[in-house]
């Protein structure tokens, strides 16, 4: 009886590979969509950024052998706000990066701003993208602990929240970010002490309040994000400082409803983490002229402190 189930199971199992692989079909090249390459667009503007950029590059085609000529460097970039206008110059050795100085065209809350793209195939792309009203950060609520890494080493850990009044009657988009700059005392040549800074990313948790938050069903009232970690050095394993206390920047994103999709759709791809059975994240577009990509818009307020 054991021999004649161990062979229905070995027959069944052989039946559901020749099953399998008739799933494995070899789809003829002109049945595939021949697609062209398209211009790729990403911008993103602010009052409070020192530079305009500008990224123009080709997607990669289905078919055909893969090539490093993606990258646009003879576009003609401009920004505009229909009084005036700026051109952007390529960024030589950059990846496809048009960028001028801020300071050359100042951006203001309120007004909207046309981008235009003529690609050197004369295809002309354009777009736009109205800057939100800064909304200020009220309040930082902070938190710490202490925990020991690298042997007798302390680590104070902080956690930190924002909050700030929402704008009313009117949807709103919001995003939070934060990094901290550790400075710290190594040894270099000759046994000689130096200092050495970093930046680190200020870690906000998606959950249960995202650091991409909206106002939905809290228009108007006060919101607080999620908390972001981040850490402080102390002291070396001989007692000695490892170097000033970290300068630690919050910030808070007032974003057009594009900015925040944009970023949204980016997070759910993130967290996929390559699950095949993942539902599609289809990247917001508002290029128009044929082209893909997202020109979009935020306002920024910080808060700068040193954690105690």
């Amino acid at each position: 009886m054991i021999r004649y189930l161990i062979l229905n199971m070995f027959a069944g199992l052989v039946l559901f590979m020749t099953g399998c692989g008739s799933l494995v079909q070899d789809v003829p090249d002109a049945k595939v969509p021949q697609e062209s390459e398209k211009p790729v667009v990403i911008s993103f503007i602010s009052p409070q950024d020192s530079l305009l950029a500008v990224s123009v590059q080709l997607t990669r085609t289905v078919l055909g052998t893969y090539q490093s000529g993606t990258i646009v460097s003879n576009a003609v970039v401009t920004i505009a706000d229909g009084n005036r206008f700026i051109a952007l110059p390529y960024v030589q050795g950059s990846n496809g990066i048009y960028a001028a100085p801020a300071r050359n065209f100042p951006l203001q809350a309120g007004k909207t701003y046309t981008l235009s793209v003529k690609m050197p195939s004369r295809q002309e792309l354009s777009s736009s993208a109205t800057i939100p009203e800064n909304t200020p950060i009220q309040s930082v609520v902070i938190d710490s602990a202490v925990a020991v890494y690298n042997g007798s080493q302390p680590v104070y850990r902080y956690t930190a929240q924002l909050k700030w009044k929402d704008v009313a009657g009117q949807a709103d988009y919001y995003r939070i970010r934060g990094d901290q700059v550790i400075t710290r005392v190594v040894t270099g040549p000759n046994t000689q002490t130096q200092t050495a800074s970093y930046v680190t990313a200020v870690l906000f948790d998606n959950r249960p309040n995202r650091y991409l938050i909206t106002d939905l069903n809290q228009d108007g009232q006060l919101l607080t994000s999620a908390k972001g970690l981040y850490v402080r050095f102390a002291e070396n394993t001989t007692g000695q400082p490892v170097g000033p206390a970290n300068t630690v920047n919050l910030y808070l994103l007032h974003t057009d409803k594009l900015y925040y999709d944009y970023h949204n759709a980016l997070k759910n791809y993130s967290e996929s983490d390559g699950n095949p059975f993942a539902e599609p994240v289809l990247l917001p577009n508002n290029i128009q002229g044929g082209g893909l990509g997202c020109f979009a818009a935020f306002n920024q307020s910080v808060v700068r402190f040193t954690p105690k």
